[in-house]
């Protein structure tokens, strides 16, 4: 199952970063500076993939590292990968909760085995592409 399309007509999958900055009233502008420079870093990206707690912006570093690590299957990891290049930030999903809602639904009707995977995940398809579509 494909994540649903976007308004750009393609698959898209939301994607959410965090900005580091340092404030202007910064008591130790010096010591903050090495912090934001140090969490930047390619050793601390590294680090983050290594023991699991997110993906990186450095593709190499993802490439190199996540689908390496012994935690889960490489084809799995590959998928997060590959969705990076279609990545929409979450304000872009304001349907995120109805879509959400629609997944919750179906996939209890999945597991109670009212409906094989394969058609729920065709009926969670159809349906959380319609709230999305929904203007």
């Amino acid at each position: 199952m494909q994540m649903p399309k976007g308004t750009s007509g393609k698959n898209f999958n939301p994607v959410q970063s965090k900005g580091i900055c340092i404030s202007s009233t910064s008591k130790n502008i010096p010591a903050a500076w090495e912090f934001v420079k140090y969490i930047a870093s390619e050793d601390c990206y590294r680090s983050v993939v290594k023991n699991g707690a997110g993906l990186s912006p450095m593709p190499a570093v993802n490439n190199e590292v996540f689908l390496n690590v012994s935690f889960g299957p490489k084809n799995t990891k590959q998928v997060y990968l590959d969705a990076l290049e279609n990545a929409c930030p979450l304000w872009q999903t304001v349907k995120a909760g109805d879509a959400n809602t629609k997944i919750g639904e179906i996939a209890e009707v999945i597991m109670r085995n009212k409906i094989s995977v394969e058609d729920g995940l065709k009926k969670m398809d159809e349906e959380v592409q319609k709230v999305l579509d929904d203007n």
